[in-house]
């Protein structure tokens, strides 16, 4: 529907809203207002399926009319609706009129109708704040408000035009500080006058004055404990804005909390201190000691001393350097007794809590010793293979061998009392329900990242310790702990490839009763790491054997015929991991077993992915077929776009590496003295060509990465990883023809996702952590290998040619043997995202928008998001603009897959005119608008081509596409895509 069409219904639907409202009356006037307000709350859904200016516009109008002329209860009403569309009014476009319309309630005689009326001039505060004539009513208001539900609202409204307007704050500011310093102003209205304050940071001296009053309040001697609390919580506030006396401030937080009798004030004071902590330069190691030495007192409150670890947490996360720095320091030095005292002291309150059921003060405890023991080892266990991010080294930030040694020896000893004594009693109390789930989980992740700090050989032994506890044990509930902690844990084991398979094959045999127990063993047996590939066959058909007791294989349908769901669960377990053979035959079983014809499609087409991935024969047909089904899948259901894709660029791939592969072959077989023949030069044409099929194939990885919101990272990574295989074989590719002595004054770009990776290869770190099995580390190792090309002693060998071809075809081989893992996200469920677009004036195919010399074309984007249900919060929407001479470029595949380029690269076959240009819009109740300006420069208005014919103009493709933003500024995008002609 377009925007134009929903807003005469939006406007048709208020219309009949309004002939409810004022329906005459049958009866009693409750009855009336029971219409009526009934009326009222249809305005919730108009706001929300109409989010257009003209129809918010209207229905607040109507909104202001009835508030002025209505009882209170419809007033009462009438406010609840003006705060449910707090966010909508900044649509609105007749703002002096609704304000008009508001303000003489003000002048009534009846204090309640005159809190509504604030109440609802505080809703619009977004767009009337900077209202002088408002600005001195709501003043007035809280002056002479004597009746105390008006005060409160003069006080509510007034801290909403606080947060609004930078000139309201020092109007208001004596009114305030008289009614704080006068003893006869209520508490209760002190406390909200209190929290006006931290508001007042545009101004550096209303600030200070604020801090002032903020400070004798709480210097005052018997105090309110209720207004210590508030005023303590407005003071972190306004000076965490307002970047005054910070340090002061810290110093007092750190008073209250340590010296305060009062629990709830330290409790106030500890969670203040959390918040002005976060990423405060005023934070130095003083404050760190002092911390710590809070952390060694004797409490009697369990949720005090729960606090204080929390909020040490806290600190130590946000000054990880500092207190590195600290601990590299002599660490047994008097200084620093209360570090090492603070650790032994947490580590005694972990293991009381544990045992006397306190959890939550054993999660706080533990958490706090992680981060302590992750600060000290971190640079010593970096981890390479996360990222291809460069990685620096921080020696001088290295924490002092004493302080490794002895954190150490705290974790092992820590680690192994968790393991022997609470793992097995916290299994018991969650499945007695005296532990809530939750928590147990949150201690065994807490133990497995503890375990994976220490050694292998420590890992292994907790393995194997709690994998016999998980399949011993007959409640489900220890499945349900232990099978995440293994999980965690499985990566810092020793040679789990030699020892774990024949156990865990040796549990599946007494498990088939138990699915979940089943299920878990399984995936613990696929996620096996170090499993050569030339094994995985052989264990795979150990596996179908159990499987098929499991499943209660028929040998006569080739069918399983119990735990279905089960299976499937193992199966996708095995594409995620690698083991096609596992997935092709499950699903492939399954898919003869359902009834629905979407069920089946979408089986067998995962099946057939499987056999493409095993078999060497048909690899091609097979996905051809697996595409196909899913296409059939697609229509039936509407979803799962996101594999076509997947599987289409797989197939790009492997086609693309195996044609580079063969004209590398043929290079190596034309001699040396014959390179300048008219074979080596058709074959360094292919070669070309190839470079650029791969930078295409890794624009596309990177596009459908971003045109897919809420995606997973895991996913992401995958993405990323195939695309920075595909740059790297450009660059070999670029490299190779570059050492041809004809092509030696040749430039290539190199893509900028490479960039990181070639800065580790350059400086040949990490070589002795290089994996076989990880294609992020054979991307590095290959790249080091590329870099060795341009060595002096190897260019001059003659055979350069079939050395370097060696090295890309042994390279290119590698990666392909690599399994393809499928993410999570490939057998999710896909919801759609829906992005309205409407562009004014309108874009047509057939009629140009004509400008003349000098004009520029104002165009005004307007547009509506619906997410489906997704949980990801878009906060922008960036609408890219571009004039290019042809229909913006898009990928497409024998299926009709289609996708639009969100941005025209200026080496696409596209010819671009001008380049891309972005606006952006804020996203509101899912509704966004923004203006953006076409500029033509003058030297385009030379209509060379069309001098001598009347009438005539140069005619271009205007491209607008939009993409999504959401909080954690990542870009989605999503569309859609509208062009149309202009002419000049």
């Amino acid at each position: 529907m377009s925007a134009t069409r929903e807003q005469t219904e939006g406007h048709r639907a208020l219309l009949e809203i309004e002939s409810r409202f004022n329906a005459k009356s049958h009866g009693v006037v409750i009855a009336i207002q029971g219409v009526q307000i009934h009326a009222l709350a249809m305005f919730a859904e108009i706001f929300n399926q109409f989010p257009y200016p003209v129809v918010i516009n209207a229905a607040i109008l109507k909104l202001a009319d009835w508030f002025r002329a209505s009882n209170n209860v419809i007033k009462f009403h009438i406010y609840k609706v003006f705060k449910q569309a707090d966010q909508h009014l900044i649509k609105v476009i007749n703002v002096e009129e609704s304000m008009r319309r508001i303000l003489p309630v003000l002048n009534s005689n009846d204090s309640v109708s005159r809190s509504l009326a604030l109440r609802v001039l505080g809703c619009m505060s977004v767009i009337i704040a900077n209202k002088v004539d408002v600005q001195h009513a709501v003043l007035q208001r809280l002056e002479e408000a004597t009746d105390r539900t008006e005060a409160e609202a003069a006080i509510w409204a007034a801290d909403r035009f606080c947060a609004q307007s930078v000139q309201f704050s020092p109007t208001v500011f004596p009114t305030i500080e008289a009614k704080l310093r006068d003893s006869q102003t209520d508490v209760n209205i002190k406390l909200r006058l209190v929290q006006l304050f931290r508001h007042m940071h545009y101004n550096i001296a209303v600030a200070r004055q604020a801090k002032g009053v903020c400070v004798s309040l709480l210097e005052s001697p018997g105090a309110d404990q209720q207004l210590v609390m508030v005023a303590l919580r407005t003071l972190s506030l306004l000076l965490s804005q307002a970047l005054l006396d910070r340090k002061e401030q810290l110093d007092r937080l750190f008073t209250f909390a340590c010296d305060d009798s009062r629990k709830a004030v330290c409790l106030s004071a500890l969670d203040d201190l959390s918040l002005l902590a976060k990423n405060d330069l005023s934070i130095d190691a003083s404050h760190i000691y002092r911390l710590l030495s809070l952390l060694n007192r004797e409490t009697t409150s369990i949720t005090l001393m729960e606090r204080r670890y929390t909020c040490a947490k806290t600190l130590l996360c946000s000054y990880r350097q500092l207190v590195r720095f600290m601990m590299r320091e002599t660490w047994r030095s008097e200084s620093q007794g209360d570090f090492v005292r603070a650790m032994d002291i947490c580590e005694e309150r972990l293991n009381k809590a544990l045992e006397s059921g306190h959890y939550l003060l054993a999660i706080a405890c533990a958490r706090f010793l992680m981060i302590i023991l992750e600060l000290a080892q971190e640079q010593n266990h970096q981890d390479t293979k996360q990222s291809f991010q460069f990685i620096r080294s921080y020696n001088n930030l290295k924490v002092s061998s004493e302080a490794v040694s002895d954190l150490q020896v705290i974790a092992s000893r820590l680690s192994k009392r968790i393991e022997q004594s609470h793992l097995s009693q916290l299994v018991r109390e969650a499945s007695s329900g005296k532990l809530n789930l939750r928590q147990a989980r949150h201690i065994f992740k807490l133990q497995a990242h503890l375990v994976l700090l220490l050694d292998g050989e420590v890992c292994t032994n907790s393995f194997r310790n709690n994998f016999e506890r998980m399949t011993s044990n007959p409640d489900d509930v220890a499945v349900q702990l232990f099978a995440p902690y293994l999980l965690e844990i499985f990566s810092g084991c020793h040679d789990t490839a030699n020892w774990f398979p024949e156990i865990a094959l040796t549990a599946l045999e007494s498990s088939t009763d138990r699915p979940k127990l089943y299920v878990s063993i399984v995936q613990l047996l696929l996620r096996t790491p170090g499993i050569p590939l030339n094994k995985r066959h052989e264990l795979s058909k150990k596996i179908f054997t159990q499987l098929e007791q499991f499943g209660a294989w028929d040998h006569e349908k080739h069918i399983y015929t119990n735990n279905g769901w089960f299976l499937y669960i193992i199966a996708s377990e095995a594409g995620c991991n690698g083991w096609h053979e596992i997935m092709h035959h499950v699903y492939g079983s399954l898919g003869r077993t359902v009834t629905s014809g979407a069920s089946k499609c979408w089986l067998t087409a995962v099946s057939l992915l499987g056999l493409a991935e095993t078999s060497q024969e048909n690899k091609q047909q097979s996905y051809l077929d697996s595409l196909t089904y899913l296409q059939a899948f697609q229509s039936l259901t509407g979803s799962r776009r996101f594999q076509k894709w997947y599987i289409q660029l797989r197939m790009e791939m492997i086609s693309t590496t195996q044609r580079m592969n063969k004209i590398l072959s043929s290079i190596q077989q034309i001699d040396q003295e014959s390179s300048l023949s008219s074979n080596m030069k058709k074959c360094v044409k292919n070669l070309q060509q190839c470079g650029l099929r791969f930078r295409e194939l890794a624009s596309r990885y990177d596009f459908i990465a971003q045109s897919f919101l809420g995606m997973d990272d895991t996913t992401l990574m995958d993405l990323e990883a195939y695309k920075i295989c595909a740059l790297v074989c450009e660059h070999a590719i670029h490299t190779f023809m570059k050492n041809d002595n004809n092509n030696s004054g040749s430039f290539f770009c190199v893509d900028a996702a490479l960039i990181p990776l070639i800065n580790i290869a350059n400086e040949k770190m990490h070589i002795d952590t290089i994996s076989s099995s990880n294609l992020q580390d054979i991307c590095l190792e290959f790249l080091q290998t590329v870099i060795g090309w341009g060595e002096s002693d190897r260019h001059d060998n003659p055979n350069n040619y079939s050395l370097c071809a060696q090295d890309v075809q042994s390279f290119t081989t590698r990666m392909l043997e690599q399994p393809l893992s499928l993410p999570k996200y490939f057998f999710g469920r896909q919801k759609p995202v829906n992005v309205q677009l409407t562009v004014d004036p309108s874009l047509s195919d057939k009629q140009p928008i004509i400008l003349q010399e000098g004009q520029d074309l104002s165009i005004n984007f307007e547009g509506f998001v619906n997410l489906s249900g997704k949980e990801v919060t878009i906060e922008k929407a960036a609408i890219v603009c571009s004039i290019t001479e042809e229909r913006t470029k898009h990928f497409s595949d024998k299926l009709g897959n289609e996708k639009n380029l969100s941005d025209p690269h200026p080496n696409a076959e596209t010819n671009l005119l001008l380049p891309p240009t972005t606006y952006y819009g804020n996203i509101v109740n899912s509704y966004f608008t923004c203006n953006g300006l076409l500029h033509i420069p003058r030297h385009m208005f030379d209509n060379s081509l069309t001098a001598g014919i009347p009438g005539s103009h140069r005619e271009a493709w205007f491209n607008v596409y939009v993409k999504l933003i959401d909080s954690n500024y990542r870009v989605w995008a999503t569309g859609p895509y509208i062009s149309g002609k202009i002419a000049w």
